[in-house]
């Protein structure tokens, strides 16, 4: 191994670390956090982590970049940087991902090559999430100034469910809004004409995603909603976009993507935060291609709205908790679905389950993933422990915890990292691709933000 430095090889051997921690949280725990006796049983004549680290140093000290030091204890301080580091992200301690914090030192250095270098390096492995102001021109603003990250999401779409798969999808959808006669058809059009291909309409009712999501007590006061969205379709996480709107009621930050006009996720600062997760596919024959295709007639033969379009509806109209709550458990709605939502005072936090003619509601502390659990229907829950899923979220809820951040909740299909919550104005938000992390974490106070 060459030495370009010791301070620039220490800065690399920093990233790589911290970029495996990032990659496989699991695999790396076990590798370097697990305390086992595996050490010691190897032979003086492999090598270890360790002794590569003191032939970087030995090389160091040769070249005249470090002064004559114990090789070892050199060592054992390049592994504290990286494995403390990483404990702290265990423990809580750090709630980010891992990889940009080892370029934390040296962007002090601004003059310096190394501190340009450090930030390409960051810049390059995670994109950053866009704060977007939309609260005049809605859903169809956010289409144009960000219409890169819009074309290379539908990208994405025609290579997962093929062109023509998508132009029949397109055609189907918009002739359902054309007659259920869509409060947000003509915002839909217009993206449409942007986009100049399939794919629009689709989009913006498709509804096949999984999600595992949370409320109870947040532990610095208020009541949190947190929310982990699941979907095989790359780019979301790359794409994301923090979008502020405006309503009658007041305005609210939509945790959302261009060209899509409905809300999945969503915090109104004062008044409450939401989600989206998509119930279990209907039980009406053998097959889930089947019942895929009754469940679809039935949605094209209603007129009522999709969960996403109630949802901003209910954003932009409703000004408390309780409004909120009432709507979306009366409203009409073409789908099933369950709503998760957190208010500002002690104990206001639920989730509805939702049918076309039924609701139940749970009340905080509580979670929902992709299952049933007090309706009793029958159907298919959508991705992978549902119920494993739900409980291993509902106890970090309960007890105020961040133990949700692991698998299964966190998996190949995550593309959405949030928790929100409504009365102290704090949102952290992260998108994620099948690798992990895809943005660096954005963490905003909104609490001045709303007029």
């Amino acid at each position: 191994m060459s030495v370009i430095g010791a301070e620039r090889n220490h800065m690399t051997l920093s990233k790589d670390f911290h970029s495996l921690y990032d990659a496989d949280p699991a695999l790396y725990r076990f590798m370097l956090l697990a305390q086992h006796d595996l050490l010691p049983k190897i032979g003086a004549e492999k090598r270890t982590p360790v002794t590569v680290l003191e032939d970087v140093v030995r090389e160091a000290i040769s070249a005249g970049e470090l002064p004559p030091i114990d090789r070892s204890s050199a060592a054992a301080v390049i592994l504290g940087v990286v494995l403390q580091t990483s404990v702290f992200h265990v423990y809580e301690r750090l709630r980010t991902v891992v990889r940009p914090r080892a370029s934390l030192g040296r962007s002090r250095d601004s003059g310096g090559s190394s501190a340009r270098e450090s930030r390409q390096v960051t810049v390059s492995a995670f994109g950053v999430i866009p704060v977007m102001d939309a609260r005049d021109g809605g859903p169809l603003q956010v289409a144009r100034l960000a219409e890169e990250r819009m074309r290379s999401l539908f990208q994405h779409a025609r290579r997962t469910f093929s062109p023509p798969a998508l132009a029949f999808m397109d055609a189907m959808s918009r002739r359902w809004l054309d007659r259920s006669d869509n409060p947000y058809r003509d915002e839909i059009d217009e993206i449409a004409v942007l986009l100049g291909k399939p794919g629009t309409y689709a989009l913006n009712t498709s509804y096949e995603w999984a999600c595992t999501s949370g409320v109870g007590n947040d532990p610095e006061g208020g009541v949190r909603l947190v929310r982990v969205l699941d979907w095989r379709l790359s780019g979301l996480g790359r794409n994301l976009v923090a979008v502020w709107q405006r309503g009658p009621a007041s305005d609210f930050l939509n945790l959302t993507w261009p060209g899509y006009v409905g809300v999945i996720t969503a915090a109104a600062p004062s008044r409450f935060a939401v989600a989206i997760n998509q119930p279990p596919m209907m039980c009406r024959s053998a097959t889930p291609p089947i019942d895929w295709l009754i469940g679809r007639a039935r949605v094209w033969r209603s007129h009522a709205l999709p969960p996403s379009h109630l949802l901003r509806q209910v954003c932009e109209s409703c000004t408390t908790y309780k409004d909120a709550k009432q709507c979306l458990a009366e409203m009409p709605l073409c789908l099933p679905a369950f709503f998760i939502l957190a208010g500002t005072m002690a104990g206001e936090g639920c989730v509805i389950e939702r049918t076309a003619d039924r609701v139940a509601i749970r009340e905080m502390p509580t979670a929902a993933a992709n299952h049933w659990v007090t309706l009793p229907e029958r159907g298919r829950a959508r991705g992978r422990l549902s119920p494993e899923r739900a409980a291993r979220m509902e106890m970090a809820v309960a007890n105020g915890t961040e133990s949700w951040r692991t698998t299964p909740v966190l998996n190949r299909c995550t593309r959405l990292v949030s928790a929100m919550n409504a009365s102290t104005g704090t949102v952290c938000v992260q998108g994620w691709e099948p690798h992990g992390p895809a943005t660096v974490e954005l963490a905003l106070n909104l609490g001045n933000r709303a007029k």
